[in-house]
């Protein structure tokens, strides 16, 4: 129960300081990463529960991307294929990643990151679950 209502006094508090368009993940794009493309610094992108099969860059965007409920109900599968969440292109605080599981992320060659991967950038990632990721290093629990 508290851990509900933290996240959604969470979520209540980044809606709030929000000055940008709201994007409902799959009502108005069907994926995060839809979402993220459609986006402007500002913006806020709230994903409802569910199993993502997606491999995300947040593309140098100051958004907030929120996932709704609590990170055992939304989740980003990376399915092998990358990190499942990118920050590489100067992201700062405002760049917020919130309430996710993110798991079977790969970081492949470079070995950094297979749930997380930041490289010149240092967003907000806050209450989310990382499990089961493979990396050499980085933001990875679960496999080595």
């Amino acid at each position: 129960m508290f851990r509900t209502l933290l996240i959604s006094a969470g979520v209540l508090l980044f809606a709030a300081a929000s000055r940008g368009a709201t994007i409902i993940v799959p009502v108005d794009v069907e994926t995060i990463q839809g979402g993220i493309d459609a986006a402007e610094d500002g913006d806020t992108l709230f994903v409802l529960p569910g199993e993502y099969r997606e491999n995300i860059d947040f593309e140098g965007k100051a958004i907030a991307v929120i996932g709704i409920g609590t990170p055992r109900f939304t989740v980003i599968d990376g399915g092998g294929e990358g990190p499942c969440v990118t920050f590489d292109d100067a992201e700062g605080s405002a760049s917020v990643l919130f309430g996710f599981t993110l798991r079977n992320g790969d970081a492949g060659d470079d070995g950094f990151g297979g749930g997380v991967d930041i490289h010149a950038a240092a967003p907000t990632v806050i209450l989310n679950v990382i499990t089961g990721n493979r990396a050499g290093s980085g933001a990875v629990a679960g496999d080595d």
